[in-house]
Formats: C-alpha cells, structure tokens, sequence
C-alpha cells in the first residue's frame, strides 16, 4: 500500500507542477522513419528508427546497454536477420517488468496498476517527456489486457532498445514470446525465480490474463483481494511461451506479483 500512494503522489505531484515527464529527448515522435516505414500516428507516440547494426539513428537517443553482438535479438529466431520476422530499422515501444512486487490488493485496480507503472518507468527516465506513459498488461474479470493495450503494428523491445520481445500487438496475443519480459525498468536482469502454488509464497507477474490476452476470469476480485481462498493468474518472466502471460493460476492472491509495463502513448 505505502509503493502504490507513493506511485500516486509522484505522479500527481509531476501533474500538479506542470513539469514534464523525465524523457530520452527522442527527437523521433512518429511519422516516417528511414526505412519507410510510417508509425501507426498514434498521438504522442514515442517511436525509435533502429540502424542496421541495432543503434538508434535519426537524432534518437540509445542509452541502453547494446545486446552482445549489437544487433536485435530474439529468442525464437537467433538474432533478428532477414529471415526473422522483425528486421533493424523499425520503430518500436518499450516493455519491462518492475523490480518491485506488491500484494494483489496493493495493485487496487486497472488504473493504479497504470500508475505504478507510469511511476516506475519516470523514475528510471523512460518516458519521452510527456508524449509517452506505461500501461500494465493486466486483466480484471471483465476488462482485457489486449483490448485495454490495443492495436499497435510495429515492435516491442526491452528496454536495452535491442532485444525484441513480439513484433507487434498481435503477436502478443500469440501466446509466444520471442524474448522473455526479464528485464526490469532499469534495464536490470530480473532474477526472482517464479513460485507458483498457494499462500504468501506465490511469487509471480500479476497478470490475470490468457495466452490471447483476453481476461482468464480470476484476477483477485479485481485486484483487491489478498485473501488465501481466492483466485488470480501470474506470469512467469523467465518463460516465452504462454506461461510468460499465464504460469501459476489458482489460489494465488495472499502472493506477491510484479507487473508487465507496456509503453503507450498518452491520451
């Protein structure tokens, strides 16, 4: 409870101030990148064009560490060539899973879900001024994590900007990964293994959600129950198939989860 009204009060704080969002200072906000490629013209879209050898070309800053050979990676495929199904030179968004975890009644809801991220992510100056924010991947009993993220036709990327995790949206919904969400905001690796099973030594990614990112139908009386006898859904953060989204299922909630943040555009 003390991290969620901390979340809150910085958020609100930076509102309040009129500051800006802490940024890369990314100059490329969406249109054409060289590759001619348009962004999806989202509003405020925050839209980095990756060079062929994995660094960040056209102004865009790339401040993260560079994966082992420099170019993109990926689990399924080696590293990204022109066989892979996501090539250099395209515009992608960050994803990361948080390095801290909370009680599911901690979380509150969809919207203060949203807001530990949003706060996590301005700590570790991951939002591009105040065009850019982070949105949990997380479903209550009714709401969808895909249909609350919706549509986007380019890349996801950790946050080192290399290492490609779905090459789009859909692919999300795929039910396969093609890197693991194991890198935390600060672009740290994310070491706590997953204890799947029952009471307070769950440890996990809340998620609440299916392989196709609809909702699974337990998600802790929507994110405000800690009670021993009822029931959410975790994801693994070590795994790419479907248990990155949906590991442990079950009488989860008196456990402790991280979350999934995704990069979205402000509305």
């Amino acid at each position: 409870m003390i991290a969620r009204r901390a979340a809150l009060g910085l958020v609100a704080a930076l509102a309040g101030s009129g500051c800006a969002f802490l940024g890369y200072g990314l100059s490329d906000y969406g249109g054409a990148g060289d590759d001619g490629g348009a962004s999806d013209g989202a509003a405020g879209d925050r839209d980095v064009t990756v060079g062929p050898d994995g660094e960040a070309v056209d102004g865009s800053s790339d401040d993260g560490p560079a994966s082992t050979d420099g170019g993109l990676t990926d689990a399924r495929g080696g590293d990204a060539d022109a066989s892979a199904p996501c090539q250099a030179g395209v515009t992608f968004r960050r994803v990361f899973v948080t390095g801290e975890s909370y009680g599911a009644a901690e979380v509150g809801s969809l919207a203060e879900a949203d807001t530990l991220c949003a706060s996590a992510a301005i700590l570790a100056n991951l939002t591009n001024g105040s065009t850019t924010t982070y949105q949990a991947w997380l479903s209550t009993e009714d709401a969808g994590a895909a249909a609350r993220l919706g549509s986007y036709a380019f890349p996801y990327a950790l946050v080192d900007q290399t290492t490609i995790v779905a090459c789009s949206s859909a692919d999300l919904r795929s039910g396969h990964l093609w890197h693991p969400i194991d890198q935390t905001q600060t672009g740290a690796a994310y070491v706590r293994p997953t204890t799947c099973g029952t009471g307070p030594s769950v440890i996990g990614v809340w998620t609440g959600t299916a392989p196709n990112g609809d909702p699974d139908g337990r998600a802790c009386r929507a994110w405000t129950s800690n009670a021993p006898d009822v029931s959410g859904v975790m994801g693994d953060p070590h795994r790419s198939d479907t248990g990155w989204t949906s590991a442990c299922a079950g009488l989860v909630c008196a456990g402790q989860g991280a979350l999934y943040c995704i990069e979205v555009p402000v509305k």
